[in-house]
């Protein structure tokens, strides 16, 4: 959670760095960016970074829906990971246990059973899964700030019923000099003024 947090901080400290525009001499006020003030898309995808959801939130749109979600694919990940780890970590004790070659160390009795191959295997199969579900998590994590984004940019167009459809003759020329000609279908979407809230 720190780490997301400082490289929100730093994303939005590069942001203002790249706003400034500054005199050697002197500080044009005039010339500082709001961060308040970045795009709707940028600020969305900002908020989900620094919290999962809150860029839902902030959009307005099926939040109430997402977020359940996205905190619940959290938790089941969450657990799966922990669950693999612990399982790792205990067939890598048991694994350590036997190749140690010392009379006194005691192996958990539910690991007897087991030969070498056989524990180096599953810790080796436990670990994968456990990798594999970090990696999932990071896309989940990633997929979130991606749909907020993408959400909050969509929110800009108009999607009403009265979009602009034109047939449009269409003359090509291809690589050898050929021109074909035929009709071409053309929609004409225009963005509409965002309004905030």
């Amino acid at each position: 959670m720190i780490y997301r947090l400082l490289i929100v901080l730093g994303f939005l400290f590069t942001n203002f760095l790249a706003y400034c525009q500054t005199d050697s001499l002197q500080i044009d006020s005039t010339s500082l960016y709001p961060l308040w003030q970045v795009a709707e898309p940028t600020r969305a995808a900002l908020l989900s970074a620094a919290v999962p959801g809150l860029g839902q939130i902030h959009n307005r749109k099926l939040w109430y829906i997402e977020i359940p979600i996205i905190y619940g694919t959290g938790a089941i990940l969450g657990y799966v990971i922990s669950q693999n780890h612990k399982r790792y970590v205990e067939f890598r004790d048991a694994l350590l246990y036997t190749l140690d070659n010392n009379d006194l160390t005691v192996p958990d009795y539910k690991f007897l059973g087991y030969d070498t191959d056989r524990l180096l295997e599953v810790r080796d199969r436990y670990r994968r899964e456990r990798d594999y579900y970090i990696i999932l998590s990071a896309v989940a994590y990633l997929l979130n700030i991606a749909e907020a984004a993408t959400v909050a940019h969509l929110k800009t167009f108009d999607v009403s019923d009265d979009l602009n459809v034109r047939l449009e003759p269409f003359v090509d020329k291809n690589q050898f000099n050929a021109t074909s000609v035929g009709v071409s279908l053309k929609f004409y979407i225009q963005p509409k003024k965002y309004v905030s809230y």
